[in-house]
């Protein structure tokens, strides 16, 4: 008899209680013998204080009347007998008699039952008191072992009175569903459940599928693992065939321990919809064949849809054509195409920005983006380029926080020392409101185009080293110094000068520039820059000539250009002379966007434009199978710094990030800071893994 299948309760009842109010005479007997008239020794006084405490003591139990009886508790026991394939003809006459010493044992109230299972279950007996072993008449299923359905029917099976017990006898190769969760309700139920293994035989060798392990959903064409868990009792050689929808999908030959041992197969098909996955085991060493099988089923989804936003010269075809190649869907749009809703990305699972600046990118949008990655899992991957990250006017701004990298680099670095002038349109157009504008947002009306001009000024000025050079010409047909050359650190007498500011005239760009040409000029910094930013038309002077003399003087000049009436081709052609970069925006609210993306640029050297080779920082999944050691060299990258959450795969020789990733909410983040495309990735772009890399790495970031 299994302890525990009959159980027998104590029952203590008295009939006089109050009788035990008695129990406080306890303490007299010791005073009484403590402090009798007659000295006895220490050894006398506590025998005789022992002897009067259990006098006293059954004079209250006969008092009180203390009965004593011993309860019997009626169980009712079913026992699940696996009748299933992996259990041999010894194991189960085991098992029976077993189950008829149990019957021989039990008290007459005792109530008994059977239950036999495979991959089915069926009630061969009735829970009786009357219960006698019979010679088994039910069929079963033995090609599995549903361990959960013996539970539920020998549940089923319990009368309403009496305890509850379930005698599990079985070989716990389970195979299909599963005991622990119906073991769990029958417990919630008040059952008790007894596992009796019922074991190998003695000196057997067995080799056995426990399991299969399955993807639930794979993506068509992306490559998934099939893993297989067999069960051995010796070691031995074994071979293992895995089919897919009956058709031969791979084959591996393992050395077997005693024991679990994992097989896994690398599995990849285009093929959608569900497909039946079995693995078949075969060895010399093997008793059962009917356990040498598993099946697993996939249901394999469409290809991912990838979502790539590109600026204005096009996007990266290398990066287009080796994802497509890949199997996965591409729809390339413009950046100005950029959804305003969540609604605008449902149908994509991941997002490639591919050389995007963030200065036409509204804050809302930048927002509802977040969202997208935080709260609907969706992926976002942002290449480098000299329009991207902290160069593109990230920095700040909703999506530098879900990315794995800040655009700011750290102030440990060392950088070069920098004079920067700008030179800053006060016109009477510059007066006008934002509102007027393309401005998605409802502003205050008194907030004027320069009133945002000066905010980004001073945004600029901040981010500067405060031992850097720093100054503010503001003009219009004339110019004057808002804020005269200075240390970048005397932030509080800059706003008190930029709040002066105010609007009114003509505009004559040329005089501008060349008064904040002249004193550059005699700048000691390393760098110098000069941006000019302006919303009209001025006339035309000779500022080429202008710009060569800047350029002679070791000075750089960046332009931004304002609204439709801005003179774009001209301040196109002067960034182009002033070596520097030109921007456009029609909306006020970028323009401190803009100055923060150019003052990081100059004055932190951002981009980094030189061969080097990266170095694996840290093994990945999304790297498996990547022989990076072979990879060819890279030709540049946007400067960066790694946030502490997230994990950095690839770096440069200067142990900047290349490669680096990190979960966001739902979601998943990527930054590689090279292009893959046709300037800094251009070797890359011929590299024979270059498709496998890039499509592994969409398919991690994508939305699961």
């Amino acid at each position: 008899m299994v302890p525990g299948l009959v159980r027998f309760n104590v029952q203590i009842r008295l009939f006089y209680p109050y009788f035990l109010a008695l129990i406080v005479l306890l303490p007299l007997v010791w005073y009484w013998v403590r402090y009798a008239p007659r000295r006895l020794s220490p050894v006398r006084q506590r025998l005789l204080i022992g002897l009067r405490v259990v006098v006293l003591f059954l004079i209250i139990a006969g008092l009180v009347r203390l009965s004593l009886t011993q309860a019997y508790q009626r169980a009712n026991v079913v026992f699940l007998l696996d009748m299933s394939m992996s259990v041999t003809a010894a194991m189960r006459q085991r098992a029976l008699e077993f189950i008829q010493a149990v019957t021989e044992e039990k008290r007459p109230e005792d109530g008994i039952g059977l239950v036999v299972f495979g991959a089915d279950a069926t009630l061969e007996q009735s829970v009786s008191k009357d219960f006698t072993l019979q010679e088994i008449a039910s069929e079963v299923e033995g090609s599995a072992t549903h361990v959960a359905r013996a539970i539920q029917a020998g549940m089923a099976s319990f009368p309403p009175d009496g305890a509850r017990r379930l005698a599990l006898l079985s070989d716990g190769n389970e195979n299909v569903g599963s005991a622990a969760e119906a073991a769990l309700i029958a417990r919630s139920l008040g059952a008790e459940i007894y596992p009796l293994p019922l074991g190998q035989d003695a000196g057997g060798q067995e080799v056995r599928v426990e399991k299969l392990v399955v993807p639930r959903q794979v993506q068509a064409g992306a490559p998934y693992q099939v893993e297989a868990m067999v069960v051995s009792t010796v070691e031995t050689t074994a071979s293992l065939e895995l089919f897919r929808g009956g058709a031969f999908a791979g084959r591996q030959e393992v050395t077997l321990t005693p024991g679990k041992n994992r097989v896994q197969f690398l599995q990849q098909t285009s093929d959608e919809g569900v497909h039946l996955y079995e693995v078949v085991v075969n060895s010399p060493q093997d008793t059962l064949l009917e356990n040498n099988r598993f099946r697993g089923f996939t249901d394999v989804l469409g290809p991912p849809k990838m979502l790539m936003l590109y600026e204005e010269s096009g996007p990266s075809t290398p990066l287009l054509e080796a994802l497509q190649e890949q199997g996965l869907a591409v729809e390339a749009r413009p950046w100005s195409t950029l959804p305003h809703t969540l609604s605008g990305y449902l149908e994509y699972d991941a997002l490639i920005f591919d050389n995007v600046p963030g200065f036409g990118i509204s804050v809302s949008q930048m927002e509802v983006l977040e969202q997208y990655v935080r709260d609907m899992g969706g992926g976002l991957l942002m290449l480098g380029g000299e329009k991207s990250f902290g160069a593109g006017g990230y920095y700040r701004t909703p999506i530098e926080k879900l990315l794995p990298v800040d655009m700011d680099i750290p102030t440990k670095m060392s950088i070069p020392s920098l004079s920067l002038v700008m030179v800053i349109d006060k016109s009477d157009s510059m007066g006008g409101s934002i509102n007027n504008t393309s401005s998605p947002r409802n502003l205050d009306e008194r907030t004027t185009k320069l009133e945002v001009a000066k905010i980004a000024a001073f945004s600029a000025m901040k981010l500067l080293n405060p031992f850097d050079q720093a100054g503010l010409l503001a003009f219009n047909a004339d110019w004057e110094w808002t804020v005269p050359m200075s240390e970048a650190g005397k932030r509080e007498q800059i706003a008190g000068r930029l709040s002066e500011l105010t609007h009114g005239g003509g505009t004559d760009l040329y005089k501008g520039m060349q008064e904040g040409l002249r004193v550059l000029k005699d700048e000691k910094a390393v760098k110098k820059h000069l941006i000019a930013l302006s919303d009209g038309l001025t006339a035309h002077m000779d500022f080429e000539a202008l710009m060569q003399e800047a350029i002679h003087n070791n000075i750089t000049v960046t332009t931004v250009a304002l609204g439709k009436d801005a003179d774009r081709t001209l301040m196109d052609a002067i960034a182009h002379w002033g070596q520097g970069r030109s921007y456009y925006t029609d909306d006020p609210l970028f323009i401190p966007r803009i100055f923060t993306a150019e003052t990081i640029l100059v004055s932190r050297g951002l981009i980094e434009e030189a061969p080097f080779q990266p170095a694996l920082q840290t093994e990945h999944e999304l790297l498996q199978g990547v022989n990076l050691a072979q990879a060819p060299p890279l030709h540049g990258y946007v400067v960066t710094y790694g946030k502490p959450a997230a994990e950095l795969l690839l770096v440069t020789p200067k142990d900047d990030p290349l490669l680096a990733v990190q979960r966001y909410g739902l979601g998943r983040t990527a930054a590689f800071t090279a292009d893959l495309g046709l300037r800094w990735g251009k070797d890359w772009a011929r590299w024979e893994r270059f498709p496998q890399f890039t499509a592994q790495l969409m398919r991690w970031i994508q939305r699961k």
